[in-house]
């Protein structure tokens, strides 16, 4: 079976070697804090407010904000090689794996123009965790955009678990600002590109790296 994911923009900020793996972010700027207003449940960065990761709660699923504590449960979600054949990479070591959750729970790229958002979703009913949601949001000039991803583990595929950890992600997404969604998907891989459409998200004729861009506006409200 083939495993439903797509790749992370979060790793195009830093694509180095030793960080190369596709689905989780490469380093950050480790030792740049970020300043967090705990009253408003805002981060300021680079004169940009965005809001702090919040905990996801839905029918069946848990989307907790990622952290390097999440490491050692996510090497077995991880470990399955169908995860990279449609977006590189390989399975990653505990070591390395936590130095990666420790760039992205850091909240934000290096120059502070982005703002990374990450989850682990874990099945309720099992407690344990079966993939992971992230969003890698930017403001264009005029209105936010997110590029989103999602990875599930081939164990747990078929079963609806990735469409409903992205809308859940999504919504939070759309609550807190976001305008505009995209994605960057293999052209053979028809379960991610289905749960884009399960998100309103479209194909579009941008090619990147080889995978095709989706993406879909926020609806216009009547004034």
């Amino acid at each position: 079976m083939r495993a439903i994911c797509v790749r992370s923009a979060q790793l195009d900020q830093h694509p180095s070697a030793e960080n190369n793996f596709s689905g989780l972010a490469a380093r950050s700027g480790f030792g740049v804090p970020i300043l967090c207003r705990s009253t408003s449940g805002l981060c300021h960065s680079q004169g940009m407010d965005w809001p702090a990761s919040e905990p996801i709660i839905t029918a069946r699923l848990l989307l907790e904000p990622l952290s390097v504590e999440h490491a050692p449960a996510m090497i077995e979600v991880l470990a399955d090689p169908s995860l990279y054949d449609y977006i590189g990479g390989e399975i990653p070591s505990l070591e390395l794996l936590e130095k990666r959750f420790a760039a992205q729970a850091g909240g934000r790229s290096d120059d502070g123009s982005q703002w990374w958002l990450n989850w682990v979703v874990t099945k309720r009913d099992v407690g344990r965790p079966v993939g992971y949601v992230q969003a890698t949001v930017e403001d264009d000039g005029s209105r936010l955009v997110a590029d989103i991803a999602w990875v599930i583990s081939p164990n747990w595929q078929g079963r609806g678990i990735a469409s409903e950890a992205t809308r859940a992600m999504v919504a939070w997404l759309r609550s807190n600002g976001v305008h505009r969604l995209t994605a960057h998907i293999h052209p053979d891989h028809q379960a991610s590109m289905k749960v884009a459409q399960n998100q309103a998200l479209h194909a579009t004729f941008t090619k990147k790296d080889g995978e095709v861009r989706w993406e879909s506006y926020q609806p216009s409200t009547a004034r």
